[in-house]
């Protein structure tokens, strides 16, 4: 048996909400009161709309595990040093309970991280409930790292969990095989700065701190600035690795710098998108490149 990681649409709603409604009962059975206070149907249709979530399909087409992946972090959880710094945070992951026993928890996860590390991401996260301590122990035998635990009135979980890297030897021992993550990449958007009157001139000084093609692209991509220092976003050429933009849960992002611009209005926060030179120098035209997800009505990317 095979299996691939696509991405839920609209129509698969119901079958997410039933994957998550079938785990709850599952749990509720051995003691466990995790997801019995959520409305699957309603969670579901949300990080659906997004673009979030995810459904495991074997090679029959029948979906058998979920999971939702997003760069925002919970507040609760995550410190403001950690939301600074770009990661894909995992929730929500559950497989069919007749499947149980055939690794595809852990599968989900390896489908999880290899799509964070095919999007610039070197980091996927999740909080765990802090009772389910059986739980805690599986993720730490597939290699996981138990950051902290952490206790915040009216909530249940907080065993804060990180893979910064799998141990080959742990994941080939009985794992299922993965085709695919089916994640079509695309061009969203190219932006000629010259037109947009974006060219920022920079002193020697300045100049010398950056390699030559950086020297000669660096601009306000549709208007975008740091909060922090008002500099302009600089973008390296096409064979450099490009930079991220993510949404952390409080604000877009590049690096550990905050940005703003009218151009955010269009894009989804949870996913991943990344900016790099689209054109010959010095042409300064730049691409922001994503997941192609179908855009809500009335919105653009």
């Amino acid at each position: 048996m095979t299996f691939s990681l696509i991405r839920a649409t609209s129509g698969d709603s119901p079958i997410v909400a039933e994957l998550l409604t079938e785990r709850a009962a599952w749990l509720a059975r051995r003691g466990i009161a995790q997801w019995s206070k959520k409305d699957p149907a309603r969670d579901t249709a949300a990080t659906v709309g997004t673009g979030e979530t995810w459904l495991l399909i074997d090679d029959t087409r029948r979906a058998v595990g979920t999971i939702t992946l997003s760069t925002r972090a919970d507040h609760d959880f995550w410190s403001r040093s950690e939301r600074a710094a770009p990661a894909l945070y995992a929730s929500k992951i559950a497989t069919r309970t007749d499947c149980t026993g055939q690794g595809l928890g852990r599968l989900l996860l390896h489908a999880g991280f290899m799509y964070a590390r095919r999007r610039g991401l070197s980091v996927l996260r999740w909080d765990v409930w802090r009772t389910n301590e059986q739980l805690q122990t599986y993720y730490r035998s597939l290699g996981a790292t138990l950051l902290r635990v952490v206790v915040v009135p009216g909530r249940s979980s907080g065993a804060l969990f990180e893979w910064k890297a799998m141990d080959r030897a742990v994941w080939a021992a009985g794992s299922p095989h993965l085709v695919a993550v089916e994640a079509p990449e695309g061009e969203l958007r190219q932006i000629d700065a010259l037109t947009e009157q974006s060219v920022v001139r920079l002193g020697a000084d300045e100049r010398d701190r950056l390699q030559p093609s950086e020297a000669n692209h660096v601009h306000r991509m549709l208007d975008l600035k740091y909060l922090a220092s008002q500099e302009p976003l600089a973008v390296g050429p096409t064979d450099v690795a490009p930079s991220i933009l993510y949404h952390a849960g409080d604000a877009w992002r590049v690096g550990q710098l905050v940005v703003i611009g009218s151009a955010l209005g269009g894009l989804r926060p949870g996913l991943v998108y990344r900016i790099a030179h689209a054109g010959v120098e010095p042409s300064c035209r730049v691409a922001l490149r994503g997941d192609l997800v179908q855009a809500p009505q009335g919105a653009s990317v």
